[in-house]
């Protein structure tokens, strides 16, 4: 009987990208995905760790887009919802594209289906929200800062819609919950663990 195996990954899409292209490549019998620090382990089951490979991720990346972009953006989108198992549920998705088996509502017998086009709306109505509603043309002595809870992962969503729309910068949009931000210093966005100290934090008027 063939052991079962839970893929171990980084957080990152890449990091999930690159699981996906390791369970092909070695035939894995996979029972779940999960991320780093919040795994929790299976009797009978295998647990491998993920070397994240930016290549191995591009593969998955360009196989899938051409198949079907669309279907592409909507994993993609579901990935940044961060609902719990959501990873499985998108191998199964992945694998249904890949290997053109029958829709089986993006999972096995064991998991509850998701539509994950509806999910990924969601996500995407928060990101134009946000977009639409945040104002990066700070009052003159006021921080450059803005403090977001959000309720999905959108910060590489929106990262270059507000390079293109502020381009002088600099501004930092902050995420609470994930602890993390996008700092703009007038040339690149980048991802900042915290709020540069060149920066008085400041919520959003």
């Amino acid at each position: 009987m063939k052991t079962g195996v839970i893929l171990i990954y980084d957080g990152t899409f890449n990091g999930f990208l690159s699981g996906i292209y390791q369970a092909f490549e070695e035939h894995m019998e996979l029972v779940d995905i999960q991320q780093e620090g919040k795994s929790q382990n299976e009797f009978f089951a295998q647990t491998l760790k993920v070397t994240t490979n930016i290549e191995q991720a591009k593969q998955v990346w360009y196989t899938l887009r051409d198949k079907n972009y669309e279907s592409l953006k909507n994993i993609y989108f579901a990935f940044l919802s961060e609902l719990p198992g959501i990873e499985l549920h998108l191998y199964h998705q992945i694998e249904t594209m890949i290997k053109g088996n029958k829709e089986t509502g993006s999972g096995n017998s064991t998991t509850t289906p998701i539509n994950l086009a509806d999910l990924a709306t969601r996500v995407a109505d928060e990101k134009r929200a946000i977009e639409i509603g945040l104002d990066l043309n700070f009052p003159k002595g006021k921080a450059p800062v803005v403090n977001l809870k959000p309720k999905y992962n959108i910060l590489p969503l929106i990262s270059k819609y507000f390079r293109l729309a502020y381009p002088s910068g600099p501004w930092v949009i902050f995420d609470q919950v994930r602890n993390y931000g996008l700092y703009y210093d007038g040339v690149s966005v980048n991802l900042t663990p915290e709020v540069p100290a060149l920066f008085q934090l400041a919520d959003a008027a």
